[in-house]
């Protein structure tokens, strides 16, 4: 019972977040919307920085569960393809939840220890691929933190493109451009798309 007490107000917190702000969504609102006394909130959370970031940790992770794993005998571009398909095929299943993370990903609520949890371990399939493409010599030798927040920005900027402009997001040219976008950011000279 505690567990789907915990997720109520996970849920609450997330449309109270995407509709009302940080500021608006006050943790009594968030309580009442998940229908549980605010203590109960406090049970689960120690504070609003503490909700923030586990909300963020759990997105984060159903992100990560939706992307296909790594295959090491699949070429690394059909494999950089693959997760980015995958992964901007679940944002525009969820548009709220990228609303969410592109909000919060900046936010002084949002713990620097959960940002790195999900950029190295969350999400460690991403960091994966690119130090595979870069032992391969098709991804630059870029340092990893630099490359997971150029992912991260080209990802969550193209997903928030395609939410804001559905009429797009099934647009194959739209989409390919996407993706070579990203893909080339990253990649060496002469193995673009």
């Amino acid at each position: 019972m505690s567990t789907s007490k915990r997720q109520q107000i996970l849920d609450a917190a997330l449309l109270l977040f995407v509709e009302q702000g940080l500021e608006g969504a006050a943790t009594a609102k968030i309580a009442k919307a998940a229908g549980v006394a605010t203590g109960t909130l406090f049970h689960h959370f120690a504070n609003k920085q503490e909700l923030i970031s586990a909300l963020y940790l759990e997105i984060k992770r159903e992100l990560a569960d939706s992307l296909p794993p790594l295959q090491p005998e699949q070429e690394i571009q059909a494999l950089a393809t693959a997760i980015w398909n995958k992964a901007l095929g679940w944002g525009l299943a969820h548009p709220e939840k990228i609303r969410f993370l592109l909000a919060y990903y900046q936010s002084p609520l949002l713990s620097a220890e959960a940002r790195k949890t999900v950029k190295f371990e969350t999400l460690g399939v991403v960091l994966e691929l690119l130090q595979m493409g870069q032992q391969q010599g098709l991804i630059g030798d870029y340092p990893d933190d630099l490359m997971l927040e150029i992912c991260h920005s080209l990802f969550m900027t193209s997903a928030a493109y395609f939410i804001d402009h559905p009429q797009l997001a099934g647009d194959e040219r739209q989409q390919r451009a996407a993706l070579t976008m990203f893909w080339n950011a990253l990649a060496t000279t002469g193995n673009q798309l």
